[in-house]
């Protein structure tokens, strides 16, 4: 048996098989029924570990199952399903990549931390008077937008930023010598905590993957190290009051469901974006919440049988909703990255029951080069909020689906594949009764009709 793996695609003996199709209802049956194999150590990356080898390693033991490859051959693909391959088929990881994976890390971390370095000496400090509030948030990342809107208006919640170049970064709020001090520390919990990720990635997934893992997190561990620290002395702080997050699931958000704990702070989550139906081997952050659909507060409070999920209109409104005065009655189709072949036959289908062309809104991750043949008959909008707002939302499975609801819009869910199908039913949230589902073209067609006469 040869195995040749080209980009998303793996061939044995010639046959093709794309990873996206890697996923299906058998998969998520046998990690559901095996979920303790997940657990044998909560490190704060289990989460990110599960989501990036779980599923595609199980669906490849399935397929690679009692196989001794006499070659693996491997271009332009991504490191994660070689490594995964590997693993599965019983290749040894080269004793060679393994010291060469810790020669890089150890340059990596102590690149890092000059860099970190660099950035505690040229920050001013700036004293905030934290008694005053009752609550604070840290935000990350520019995804935490729905979760900033949500609370823009309340004067009682510190906001707190991590970003290094803002002026209000979160290191302005304590000395350089404080800074300094906290930097080491972090530096030497950086080769505990990268060693734990290395061990519990050998254990359940495999040395070829803990390679693999060790790549993508050598330079994240000082980082994450150098965060907790941080948060928990902002947590020392507020002790006994409230923390809000959009963190929900990654490594950062488990180091700040464990640090509110220790600090007997309640940790509210706003999340970003539509929760995961499927196993998790560390259940969602938070001792509160907000889900973006009843549907889903239901089904994950039944799932983890817990009762801290919960759904608020005027919570989802305030993420949601954007300000974009009186915008025009129009269709819109919210690309996805992948298989662009399926957004091209929904555009398609669309452009036949209308005389004006359709607004295009891409994915970050799209390109305008996948839409060639249909570019004479298609306007793209590169403005979000007059993309949303009061349009026939059209999108295959995504957060936008649940945004028109709260934008004046209407949205309808074009599923006309099976892969599609098996990733939209694990987004409960996408079960919502707001969005109308369609599961072929000549549907999709007939609702925008309705639609647009309304």
């Amino acid at each position: 048996m040869k195995i040749a793996i080209y980009k998303d695609y793996i061939s044995v003996d010639g046959k093709d098989i794309s990873t996206v199709d890697l996923y299906n209802e058998n998969v998520e049956n046998i990690i559901t029924n095996n979920k303790d194999k997940y657990l044998l150590e909560d490190i704060d990356e289990i989460n990110e570990l599960f989501i990036k080898y779980a599923h595609e390693s199980v669906a490849l033991s399935g397929l690679f199952s009692g196989s001794h490859p006499d070659k693996i051959y491997s271009y332009n693909c991504d490191s994660k399903i070689q490594s995964i391959v590997k693993d599965v088929v019983g290749r040894r990881a080269s004793f060679f990549k393994k010291i060469i994976v810790r020669i890089r890390f150890l340059f990596i971390n102590i690149a890092s931390l000059f860099f970190l370095l660099s950035k505690i000496i040229k920050r001013k400090t700036i004293v905030s008077n934290h008694l005053k509030y009752e609550s604070f948030y840290v935000s990350r990342a520019k995804q935490d937008i729905k979760m900033i809107r949500a609370l823009k208006e309340d004067d009682t919640v510190e906001k707190i930023y991590e970003n290094f170049f803002n002026k209000v970064s979160y290191l302005s709020n304590f000395s350089r010598n404080e800074l300094v001090s906290l930097l080491f520390v972090s530096f030497f919990k950086s080769f505990r905590r990268i060693k734990k990720i290395k061990n519990y990635v050998t254990n359940v997934y495999g040395e070829n993957c803990a390679i693999d893992s060790l790549r993508f997190y050598s330079k994240r561990v000082l980082h994450t190290s150098f965060y907790e620290e941080i948060f928990n002395r902002f947590c020392s702080f507020f002790e006994g009051k409230t923390c809000y997050t959009g963190d929900n699931l990654d490594r950062f958000a488990i180091i700040q469901e464990r640090v509110c704990r220790k600090f007997n702070c309640k940790l509210i989550c706003i999340p970003h974006g539509i929760e995961y139906g499927f196993f998790l081997p560390h259940c969602f952050t938070g001792d509160i919440f907000y889900c973006t659909s009843q549907t889903a507060a239901n089904y994950l409070n039944f799932f983890y049988r817990e009762e801290k999920f919960v759904y608020s209109p005027d919570v989802c409104h305030k993420m949601f909703s954007v300000d974009n005065g009186n915008s025009d009655h129009k269709i819109v189709y919210f690309s996805e990255p992948r298989e662009p072949f399926v957004n091209i036959k929904i555009v398609k289908s669309i452009l036949e029951i209308t005389k004006s062309p359709i607004l295009l809104k891409l994915h970050p991750a799209d390109s305008k080069d996948n839409y060639e043949e249909i570019q004479d008959q298609i306007e793209y909008c590169d403005d979000f909020n007059y993309a949303i707002t009061n349009s026939v939302c059209v999108a295959r499975k995504s957060t936008i689906l649940v945004e028109a609801k709260y934008n004046k819009s209407s949205a309808i869910a074009v599923i006309i594949n099976e892969n599609d199908k098996m990733i939209f039913d694990t987004f409960p949230s996408l079960q919502d009764p707001f969005i109308l589902k369609v599961f072929d073209l000549d549907s999709l067609q007939a609702e925008i009709n309705k639609e647009m006469l309304k």
